[in-house]
């Protein structure tokens, strides 16, 4: 287990003994209109007619591989309401939330999707523009508020309902592969709406443990289907391959390199001397304390140049861990803050 995964278990190990479930709503409520409208298309991992029977595919629901946090990133920049979600610019203690939201989505086994999916099922916040309260944000999947009573305040913070969400549902699906879950594999069992069912699969178990309802066309696991579904189907066909973005190679001699903004800061080349005895270069934005993400590897602040902070991208798989970008190589570095009250830190980043 590594130590990003430590960080999440001790947030729940944290919590236990408080109620860590959520509160099992009907989600009849459900304020975006737009996802209760049918939504007939193909999606990978799940079927497209409704089974209530069979919420999504087993592998997909433990697909961790599907999406990346670039990805994530990528889908808030261009939801399928048309919208750019607030939660794009949210920060989750250091790190942004799409990076923060895969992160405990691996740790737990679980397809970052569902996460991402039960998020706009409980408060439709991948659906707004604008930063709601911060009691909805705080509580944004509903674990630790109990039907009618005040939320438990050990469960507020993002970081924990993120957490809680994804070890109830890895739980819960662990308890059905055990055959000692009161939904599990095989068993029928009625719902809170009356209707019999008898998953299919482990996934199917854990999401009726966390939402006992089907309510089809209205609410319950048949949102959560219809929502997953149309998020799968947007990334699958509607997120585009990434241009020229932070840690592109780049030539300082091209006028049309690096030709991306961001808050009002235009990308430029970095160009430095390789170690190779070649001029190269990458893209990059000034920067203090964070960096934006866009469809390729995550970013992080550095201090390149004496006082000054500019964005790299992380070392990843994106990248080839670095080969991708000619005369960089992994190396550790700490944050550049600047005045912007970041915490410090460091990261595996592609350097010169």
């Amino acid at each position: 287990m590594g130590a990003a995964s430590r960080g999440w278990i001790g947030v729940v190990v944290g919590i236990v003994g408080c109620a860590s479930e959520p509160d099992g709503g009907a989600y009849l409520d459900h304020e975006e209109s737009a996802d209760l409208e049918p939504f007939d298309v193909k999606a990978d991992g799940i079927a497209p007619t409704f089974d209530r029977n069979r919420i999504v595919d087993q592998t997909f629901f433990e697909d961790t591989a599907s999406v990346d946090a670039a990805t994530v990133q990528a889908f808030l920049e261009l939801t399928p309401y048309g919208t750019r979600s607030f939660l794009a610019d949210e920060i989750v203690g250091d790190r942004m939330f799409a990076e923060a939201l895969v992160d405990v989505a691996t740790d737990f086994e679980i397809n970052p999707v569902m996460l991402l999916s039960r998020i706009q099922v409980e408060q439709s916040l991948v659906s707004r523009t604008s930063r709601p309260s911060t009691h909805k944000v705080n509580f944004a999947l509903g674990c630790g508020c109990p039907d009618g009573k005040v939320c438990n305040p050990a469960f507020e913070g993002i970081d924990k309902q993120l957490a809680c969400a994804a070890n109830v549902l890895r739980s819960k699906a662990n308890e059905s592969a055990a055959g000692t879950g009161q939904w599990r594999l095989g068993k029928a069992k009625k719902t809170l709406d009356g209707l019999t069912v008898t998953p299919t699969n482990h996934a199917t178990a854990a999401l009726y443990a966390y939402t006992p309802w089907v309510l089809q066309g209205q609410g319950g696991n048949w949102l959560v289907w219809n929502v997953t579904k149309k998020f799968v189907h947007h990334i699958e066909t509607e997120l585009e391959p990434p241009g020229d973005f932070i840690g592109s190679p780049c030539d300082d001699g091209d006028a049309d390199a690096c030709g991306f903004a961001d808050g009002g800061d235009d990308g430029f080349c970095h160009a430095f001397a390789a170690s190779e005895g070649f001029t190269a270069g990458f893209c990059s934005l000034d920067c203090a304390g964070f960096c934006p993400d866009r469809g390729t590897a995550t970013t992080f602040c550095v201090e390149l140049s004496a006082g000054a902070g500019s964005c790299v991208a992380k070392a990843s798989a994106a990248n080839g861990e670095c080969d991708d970008i000619p005369g960089t190589r992994p190396l550790e570095l700490p944050r550049f803050v600047g005045d912007s009250g970041a915490a410090n830190t460091t990261a595996l980043v592609c350097a010169p």
